[in-house]
């Protein structure tokens, strides 16, 4: 699952604040609309007025909806000028893909994962900006016009200018970023999903009807994963003057469903997003499972007095649609322990709800009890609403409902509702209670069930039952992985009680009542059942055979196996027909044996973990006949770049200081026999660099364990310095006795600020023009350079930069390397320099200041060294000249970082391969597994006996333990700062500045 709520950037922080009951509602935020202009609390009573608003408070996520476009391939351009919902769906999307497990748990049939998502078709805040330039610009100009034609044309049309230009600048590329079908269309585009891809608008019921969609795609068999969720982030004054007019915000400004105070709503916005899969095959896969959709139910109002008065009617409908698709009596004792309301907070809204409720779940027993018939259990259904919390997030509000409930079946708590200080009389009619704090729901003689309304204006009605998982065997432990808004990728994150920690929500079942099930792919640290067969209503037992396991799998511990196939075959026909007898169950898979083929031929194909979905994917992949490299966990040369039959050499690249920087150390060590570097990851100068050497070091010698030996080595920045001490310039004994010596805070650094820009150096050096205290001090690759200078210039240029559409981002370190200014600074580091010994290397080493190896003579090494403190890296000039200067076509990253997509930046277009010995989304031995993939797929020979797994006790296998009371976590505070690029979620209105007097001076 993935959100995006006021107060929670993520799903961990919504499940915390669920749980400690935080109320997320603030005033509105002065760059949303000028509450100095439009707020009048004296509105609230006599006739309604469009522009005077008496109530400013709502739910925001202002300082958290922050967004990488980097990240999802999309130009720094076009996300200025587009909707910022189409990019808070594709990040939410991004995050329930890496709750599920990440891409690897994906149907390699990218064909069978569709999109269905619900967003307004109101007008949003970049549209409104846009009507400001197109229309209100020329409007402005034929009122001056008017009533000052004294001014003259000329001076009207500087006016007109002023006011176009204080929105910012022309964004064309963007333009297509304000089509509101765009917002499924994106994520499909960008996280290449081609099944079908659409955006649809019930109002307030979208969620629930994107849910209902995604279930019938899946039951009928049309797609086998299916995201669905919806997005709202439109405060704009015309939304809230529709609402204003039609009295349906609170007076008090306090929203209280179901209490008897209530006196209206509160205006809010959110993202909400889940992976549906169906039951069978989340079973069949080891998925995860958040609860299980037993029914939906959608129905309309048809003719009412108006479209605005809800009718119960319409909404007795839809839930009894749900509940017998479900084949369950909503009246039974048993059938329902939690009802997640759409709960408004409307006095109407919430009357014609409880009505809904007493005539589908039956009157309260009058002993008391919760039912009719035999075993009645005696209990009240639990009654909630998010939007006590949140504030109404219009369409994403069914999703809000919709994460808490499953949240609450999955965890057995039941969560609580605000406000309810005097319950609404109609609620003695019903089997419901307000719940005021979480408690623990206590497992019954039926599984925990709960039920979610959504209903939309208009009278378009819809209802979801939810269950918990049937009878799920014992899995083993998870680590849940919550993606932070524009991060560039997730640590894991260990879940909290229970012990079944889930991965994603997902799925329906292909049963006859076509139940559907919030079913979760099990995250990327969770070993896959292997199966011999492909059905999709198969699983695999116990007893069902498996390979010998060869390695360990991309969970955190490495006692569990990872199957690498490999397969070589002379050409790719005849890799085809041998793939083709794996797919049929002709062979088992393995790598302890070596690969399947002949040794010498030169068509490769390596699979990790092959399933039948990657298997499928690989005989695509095949038939086409090209290079394939890792999607898929897919990897396929059919001439090989490296070795003796490629030519190609490799280059092993360090990485310098990098903003994230987390290597999985401990597992690589413990799997091949390695001492673990003594990493602080501290975020000190000092220690970064330490922990980045320490780092390369360390994944060099992994790398040379498993006899992958580089022809040459390279480093960015301080990993230059790695580079040659790993390449064996500096004796060991004196370079241990040297980091040993440094300490945080000892070294003497200028207070100088890094930022990472999203253009080249050539464009960077262009706007430095007029500043004396900044300089280029990186230029990477064709689409990032790094700029560093005193904080003020660096404001300016990101300043002028943005205003450009060119987006950039300060970095979390100071020290003035790679530039003039350090030159001050420098005999601190040239005297210990000098003092070590310097010996040949065993491997040249190339550096990024000269983009040439480094030179033979002593000397002519220290003065390098120290010229390379002071000079730009240049390292997209170095990757050009490694490849076309000294043969190298693959490049290994020693850790994690941005090395490999600066090469993959600059070299796009030619032959080549770029990996990374460790990656943020997967432990050690599962990184290091797919390097030596994509090497051997290209040629080389890496040592598959030393990725076997070490002998150890397995692991015993956690049980769930129904219903424990969870202690609420601290709440997220609301406003806290996310890394990435701010999104303008605003509209306000447009103010010239000083600058106004003088357009309007008479001559």
């Amino acid at each position: 699952m993935g959100a995006v709520f006021p107060g929670a950037p993520d799903l961990a922080a919504f499940r915390r604040n669920l749980l400690a009951g935080t109320d997320a509602i603030t005033a509105v935020p002065p760059g949303r609309w000028d509450p100095e202009v439009y707020y009048d609390p004296a509105g609230a009573t006599g006739p309604a007025v469009s522009d005077r608003f008496y109530c400013r408070r709502g739910g925001f996520v202002d300082g958290l909806a922050t967004f990488d476009p980097t990240r999802f391939g999309i130009m720094p351009t076009a996300v200025d000028g587009a909707e910022p919902d189409q990019m808070l769906a594709l990040h939410a999307t991004a995050e329930a893909i890496a709750d599920a497990g990440g891409e690897a748990r994906l149907p390699a049939d990218r064909s069978r994962i569709g999109v269905v998502l619900g967003r307004g078709g109101f007008m949003g805040v970049a549209t409104a900006r846009l009507d400001q330039r197109v229309r209100t610009a020329h409007q402005v100009a034929q009122t001056l016009r008017e009533l000052a034609p004294e001014l003259g044309e000329e001076r009207i049309a500087s006016v007109r200018a002023a006011f176009q230009q204080a929105l910012g600048p022309e964004r064309p590329d963007a333009s297509i970023g304000l089509v509101p079908s765009f917002t499924a269309a994106r994520t499909a585009n960008r996280l290449d999903l081609r099944g079908p891809a659409y955006t649809l608008d019930a109002a307030c019921a979208s969620s629930l009807l994107a849910v209902d969609q995604a279930v019938g795609l899946l039951a009928g068999g049309r797609c086998d994963v299916v995201v669905a969720g919806a997005v709202h982030h439109c405060h704009i004054a015309t939304l809230w003057s529709v609402f204003t007019q039609l009295r349906a915000l609170s007076p008090s400004e306090r929203i209280r469903p179901f209490d008897r105070r209530a006196d209206g709503t509160l205006l809010s916005e959110g993202t909400g997003i889940v992976v549906l899969k169906r039951l069978a095959d989340a079973e069949r896969d080891g998925d995860r499972v958040y609860a299980v959709i037993r029914g939906t139910g959608v129905a309309g109002d048809g003719r009412a007095a108006s479209l605005m008065s809800p009718l119960p009617e319409g909404q007795v409908r839809a839930l009894e649609r749900a509940w017998r698709e479900a084949g369950l009596d909503p009246r039974a004792a048993d059938a329902l322990g939690l009802l997640e309301a759409h709960g408004t907070g409307t006095p109407v809204g919430d009357a014609a709800e409880l009505q809904t409720l007493a005539q589908v779940f039956g009157p309260p027993d009058p002993a008391g009890g919760g039912g009719r018939g035999p075993g009645r259990d005696h209990r009240p259904i639990a009654l909630g609403s998010v939007k006590s919390m949140l504030g109404h997030t219009m369409q994403a509000s069914g999703m809000a409902g919709l994460i808490k409930a499953a949240l609450a079946v999955h965890e057995g708590v039941l969560l609580p509702t605000l406000h309810v200080e005097e319950p609404h009389p109609d609620l003695a009619r019903t089997r419901m209670r307000p719940l005021t704090s979480a408690e623990p729901w206590e497992q019954g003689r039926a599984p925990r069930r709960a039920g979610v309304n959504a209903f939309g204006f208009g009278g378009i009605n819809a209802h979801a039952v939810l269950e918990e998982r049937p009878a799920p065997a014992p899995l083993p432990a998870l680590s849940r992985r919550f993606l932070p808004v524009g991060a560039t990728g997730p640590e894991p994150v260990p879940a909290k009680a229970p012990a079944e920690a889930p991965a994603a929500v997902t799925g329906a079942s292909a049963s006859a009542s076509a139940s559907a099930s919030v079913s979760a792919s099990a995250s990327a640290s969770g070993p896959r059942p292997s199966s011999t067969s492909t059905s999709p209503s198969t699983s695999t037992s116990p007893s069902t055979p498996t390979p010998p396991p060869t390695s360990t799998s991309s969970s955190s511990s490495s006692s569990t196996a990872e199957q690498v196939l490999l397969l070589t075959a002379p050409d790719p026909a005849a890799m085809a027909r041998l793939l083709a007898g794996k797919r049929s169950g002709g062979a088992r898979p393995g790598t302890r044996g070596g690969p399947r083929g002949s040794a010498g031929d030169p068509c490769r194909l390596a699979v990790v973990g092959p399933t039948p979905q990657r298997l499928a994917l690989a005989a695509k992949v095949v038939g086409r006949g090209t290079a394939w490299r890792g999607r898929g966990d897919v990897w396929f040369s059919p001439r090989p770049l490296l070795g003796p039959a490629g030519g190609g050499r490799v280059a092993v690249l360090f990485p310098g200081l990098e903003p994230e920087f987390a290597p999985a150390v401990d597992d690589v060590a413990e799997l091949l026999g390695l001492r673990p570097p003594p990493l602080s990851r501290g975020t000190d100068l000092v220690e970064r660099a330490l922990d980045a050497i320490g780092a390369g070091r360390f994944f060099a010698t992994a790398l040379r364990a498993l006899g992958i030996e580089a022809d040459l080595l390279a480093g960015h920045s301080v990993g230059e310095w790695a580079a040659m001490v790993a390449a064996g310039m500096y004796p060991t004994e004196a370079v241990d006795a040297f980091l040993d010596s440094l300490r945080p805070g000892a070294l003497k650094v200028p207070d100088l600020v890094y930022a990472a820009l999203g253009c080249g150096a050539d464009r960077a050096e262009a706007a430095l023009h007029g500043l004396a205290d900044i300089v280029v001090s990186h230029d990477n690759c064709p689409h990032q350079s790094v700029v560093c200078g005193s904080p003020d210039d660096v404001a300016r240029v990101l300043a002028r930069l943005r205003s450009e559409g060119v987006l950039g981002q300060e970095l979390p370190f100071r020290s003035g390397f790679h530039t003039p200014m350090w030159e001050p600074y420098l005999d601190q580091v040239r005297r210990a320099f000098d003092r070590l010994p310097l010996t040949a290397p065993g491997v040249p080493v190339w550096s990024a200041t000269t983009g040439a190896p480094y030179p033979e003579g002593t000397e002519a090494v220290r003065e390098l060294v120290v010229r390379h403190l002071l000079r730009p890296v240049d390292f997209r000039r170095l990757t050009l000249r490694l490849y076309e200067e000294a043969g190298v076509r693959g490049f290994v990253s020693a850790g994690p970082g941005s090395l490999t997509g600066f090469v993959e930046d600059t070299l796009r277009g030619r032959e080549h391969l770029a990996v990374a010995a460790s990656v943020p989304r997967l432990d050690g031995p599962a990184a290091l597994r797919r390097a030596a993939a994509a090497l051997w797929a290209e040629g080389l020979d890496p040592d598959w006996t030393r990725l076997a797994p070490r002998a150890t006790t397995p692991p015993t296998a956690p049980t769930l333990v129904p219903g424990p009371a969870l202690a609420p976590t601290p709440a997220a505070k609301p406003g806290t700062p996310r890394p990435g690029v701010p999104l303008d979620l605003g509209s306000p209105l447009v103010r010239l500045g000083p600058a106004a007097r003088d357009l309007m001076a008479l001559p």
